[in-house]
């Protein structure tokens, strides 16, 4: 007998190393997902945070600022070809008022119930408006 390898072992072996790359494969598909889900997760925090910091520069009285919810009159923001939708609510806080900023991909939102309820991607991000 050669000292070679039999064909059952060389199949096994082949066998293996295909299940070896699929696995890779897969992972490398998935890492990919993720890192778009993450810019569009870091873009829309972008977005929110220049809508919180605007509102934080607000006057109390201002319109934009009073108790409800709100509706960016911007939407939908383009950011590379993708659709981003800023919301915000605003309620008593303490010595001031609470502003909630929301922004959603993915698909239009059209109500407080439809962003907070559901599984829609989104960022929110809040902060207290102190009245002076």
């Amino acid at each position: 007998m050669s000292g070679g390898f039999s064909l059952i072992e060389v199949l096994l072996s082949l066998a293996v190393l295909g299940s070896v790359m699929v696995l890779v494969t897969r992972m490398q598909m998935d890492t990919g997902g993720l890192g778009a889900y993450a810019d569009m997760h870091t873009r829309a925090s972008v977005i929110g945070q220049a809508r919180l910091s605007h509102l934080c520069s607000l006057d109390v009285s201002s319109e934009q600022l009073s108790t409800s919810w709100h509706e960016d009159m911007e939407n939908p923001y383009t950011v590379q070809g993708r659709l981003f939708y800023c919301f915000w609510r605003t309620e008593p806080f303490c010595d001031g008022s609470r502003v909630i900023v929301y922004v959603a991909w993915g698909s239009p939102v059209i109500s407080l119930d439809a962003i907070e309820g559901s599984d829609l991607p989104k960022v929110s991000l809040s902060a207290v408006v102190p009245h002076a």
